[in-house]
């Protein structure tokens, strides 16, 4: 990996020189690019942040330009080592304790033409003036894309490392869901902080922190464990019910406000059914070529699986698109005190902001949560557990309640056929979408959302 030197912080800076920015890029677990070289590191903005420590840290935006594919722009924190050495400034607690306190106090640190800014939630201004002083820090290490902190046990601050224009759906929702309705079965947005100057972009979200909250997939794969092959029990068709309840306010609160363009649900027209089937076959392709590396014949089924995803473009255009949470799954909800809650708004992370921040049918979510509760089935028997009841029952389950919330709403196709229908393609977009993601990080899974491809009339298929 290379960099051409194109990296030149602006004058008043003191002696920290950014030309060993690629060095540090290329080690940093965030960075999504290291399988290809870098050709140039140009710096965007650049802000002082207020003075945490007794080396000055300083908050940059670069844009990366690489051989072979686009340019991307990324968020660095940079404190000044031996030698020239740049060190990551996120490493340091004190660094953190001061982002958190421009998002606390709604202030600005200002550099050049460059700012950063703060901004809290209203609502939030008491669980804000309660968290004062040097709060702890402690670090997550779950996220790759983004970096997430957890400040005194009691707030979550994210930030962002892939800076893309516009607004961040994670701020965007979080703060229409904060202020526009009444859904609350999601972890409390407390603020934000925006870099402005020639980005302009969300860097960071900050979040209540639910303690003594478990993970939606571990405390499901826990549950199949301690039930094995025995049916499964009525307590959990329950809790798995009320998931699919709390998905369904979800979505009727996201469509709940018609004099917000931004929000206001619109009617699924024809040329929408073909866009997205044309979208969906042309995924095809690519996927099974890609997978063709570890199953060579699979590559050979196209044809099949795309007049599976044509099928969408001849349904009955009915029900809305809204706005949706995007990437649901179980790794996106907690479950506390017979609760679910919802978190993580940001969108699937491989797709650009301007797809992320789209309007679509809220079968999509449904279909996300659907294909992870087969998967958690799926991830069961690779464990051991012999084959039972778990992954119809857990389906059904969770869809009697979302359908029994959002039925009748006017958000979903009318007729049977079309709502099946649409329903079988968007979970077909997300098999393919694991695939890709499996080949490429977890090769020994990627036999599960495979299995599901080739065999979709199995209930864990699409």
């Amino acid at each position: 990996m290379t960099g051409t030197g194109e990296v030149n912080a602006a004058a008043g800076h003191g002696e920290l020189s950014l030309e060993r920015l690629p060095e540090l890029l290329a080690g940093q677990r965030w960075f999504g690019r290291k399988a290809f070289p870098i050709r140039a590191v140009r710096t965007v903005d650049v802000v002082r942040l207020p003075a945490p420590s007794e080396r000055e840290a300083l908050l940059v935006s670069v844009e990366v330009s690489f051989v072979g594919v686009p340019a991307e722009q990324y968020l660095v924190a940079v404190l000044p080592g031996e030698q020239g050495a740049l060190l990551p400034a996120l490493e340091d607690d004190q660094v953190v304790q001061a982002l958190f306190q421009l998002l606390r106090e709604g202030s600005r640190a200002v550099t050049g033409g460059s700012q950063l800014r703060g901004e809290h939630v209203p609502g939030a201004e008491a669980a804000l003036a309660a968290l004062l002083g040097k709060l702890p820090v402690r670090r997550l290490s779950v996220e790759q894309s983004n970096s997430s902190f957890v400040l005194d046990e009691r707030v979550i601050l994210k930030v962002i490392r892939k800076l893309e224009p516009g607004p961040s759906p994670e701020h965007e929702v979080g703060l229409f869901l904060a202020t526009r309705t009444s859904f609350r079965a999601v972890p409390a947005l407390l603020g934000a902080l925006f870099l402005e100057g020639q980005t302009q972009s969300t860097i960071a979200t900050a979040h209540e922190y639910v303690t003594g909250a478990a993970d939606g997939w571990r405390w499901l794969l826990d549950r199949y464990a301690q039930i094995g092959g025995a049916p499964l029990p009525e307590d959990l068709v329950t809790m798995l019910r009320d998931l699919g309840t709390c998905v369904g306010d979800l979505h009727l609160a996201l469509a709940s406000a018609p004099d917000d363009p931004v929000f206001a649900p619109e009617p699924i027209q024809q040329e929408d059914l073909q866009r997205w089937s044309a979208g969906l076959v042309g995924e095809i392709g690519v996927t099974l070529a890609e997978a063709s590396k570890l199953f060579p014949d699979l590559f050979e089924r196209r044809g099949e699986v795309a007049k599976r995803a044509m099928r969408m473009a001849h349904l009955q255009p009915s029900g809305m698109k809204i706005r949706l949470h995007g990437d649901l799954h179980l790794g996106q909800v907690l479950f506390k005190d017979g609760r679910w809650l919802v978190f993580d708004f940001e969108g699937e992370p491989g797709r650009g902001l301007s797809q992320r921040r789209e309007k679509h049918s809220p079968l999509r979510d449904a279909a996300g949560m659907l294909r992870s509760l087969a998967y958690a089935a799926a991830k069961a028997e690779l464990d051991g557990a012999p084959r039972s009841d778990r992954v119809e029952r857990s389906r059904a389950a969770f869809l009697d309640g979302y359908l029994a919330r959002v039925q009748g709403s006017g958000l979903l196709p009318q007729r049977d056929e079309d709502l099946l229908g649409l329903l079988h393609a968007l979970e077909l977009e997300k098999v393919l979408y694991e695939i890709r993601y499996e080949v490429n990080n977890r090769p020994d899974w990627a036999s599960i959302p495979v299995s599901s491809l080739l065999n979709p009339g199995e209930p864990s298929g699409a």
